[in-house]
């Protein structure tokens, strides 16, 4: 279903909403509506942000009510993307750099079980294995070195008050909700339609000593979350991305894997080593086997990342 957004004043073109958001004073006038508990009258607003020119105040106020602040009788509080704006300034999104520099953990890798090592620059952590290849490696070794694991996305205080474990706790957990919201349709950002894809190396021959050298891989598939709306992507193994379908859930919840914050001694290698297959290629077919304590489920997913088959062997009890 497509809306009409005609000429709502709230709807603002992206160029005209950065330039609206220009301006030091309208960065505070938010903040002191998002840190107030009720809306604001105009002159306790103008006190509470300390600017004493009733008229340049109300000119900057007037650039952000309609869209980033709502007025009504009882005064000016914030819109939701009002409310956005300073979450990302809070969150040091914009205004932080903090670095981390590589730190070894006593943390298994899921390939190997060597303690991992991790690094934090450019709101990314780099989770790197000291024993084995890794997942994958990049074509820039300074983003993605041989050993990556996996690149998880986290704003800057995230990094507060948490040791080099926690991070990496935070990290993963952040990025594997972003994974569930994608898996399920939805962008995490926009709350847009998601639409998923996957990509094959034809040439695939990967061991647990060496990547692929034709698309420095483990792994033979690729699969792609990408919004159809706004920027946001995530690229990754197929198996994070199955995590949210029944049967893989119930899986990793009957073995004590909690799927909705799940644990980095337990999780990652029960989702991210799995046996892979691509048993068709028109039309496209994978199949992946995950093991847990000796129990197995495969699962066969489309292009679309949708499960097609599944079949779960259980190991009998020892007598």
């Amino acid at each position: 279903m497509n809306f009409d957004r005609g000429d709502d004043p709230r709807t603002l073109p992206p160029d005209e909403a950065f330039v609206a958001l220009g301006n030091e004073t309208r960065i505070e006038i938010l903040r002191a509506l998002q840190n107030a508990d009720r809306p604001l009258a105009f002159s306790e607003l103008r006190n509470r942000v300390g600017v004493d020119d009733p008229g340049r105040f109300n000119y900057h106020l007037g650039k952000l009510t309609g869209h980033f602040v709502r007025k009504s009788d009882d005064g000016y509080a914030p819109r939701t993307a009002g409310t956005r704006i300073i979450e990302a300034v809070l969150s040091g999104a914009v205004t932080d750099a903090p670095v981390l520099e590589p730190t070894r953990l006593d943390a298994p890798c899921p390939y190997c079980g060597a303690d991992v090592e991790v690094s934090y620059r450019e709101e990314r952590l780099l989770t790197r294995c000291t024993g084995c290849p890794g997942s994958f490696a990049g074509s820039d070794t300074s983003l993605a070195p041989f050993g990556t694991i996996a690149l998880f996305d986290l704003p800057p205080v995230g990094l507060e008050d948490r040791s080099p474990r926690d991070i990496l706790d935070t990290a993963f957990r952040w990025t594997h909700l972003e994974y569930l919201t994608l898996a399920a349709g939805i962008c995490p950002r926009c709350s847009g339609t998601v639409e998923h894809s996957v990509t094959v190396c034809e040439n695939h021959e990967a061991s647990e000593t060496h990547l692929c050298e034709y698309c420095n891989g483990r792994f033979a598939v690729d699969a792609t979350a990408n919004c159809t709306t706004c920027p946001r992507y995530l690229r990754g193994i197929p198996s994070v991305f199955l995590i949210s379908k029944t049967e893989v859930s119930r899986f990793l919840t009957d073995h004590g894997i909690n799927p909705a914050n799940p644990s980095w001694d337990r999780a990652p290698p029960a989702v991210m080593n799995y046996d892979e297959d691509v048993s068709k290629t028109d039309p496209f077919e994978v199949r992946l086997t995950f093991e847990i304590d000796r129990d197995e489920l495969t699962v066969a997913a489309d292009d679309t990342l949708s499960i097609v088959a599944v079949e779960r062997r259980d190991a009998t009890p020892e007598i």
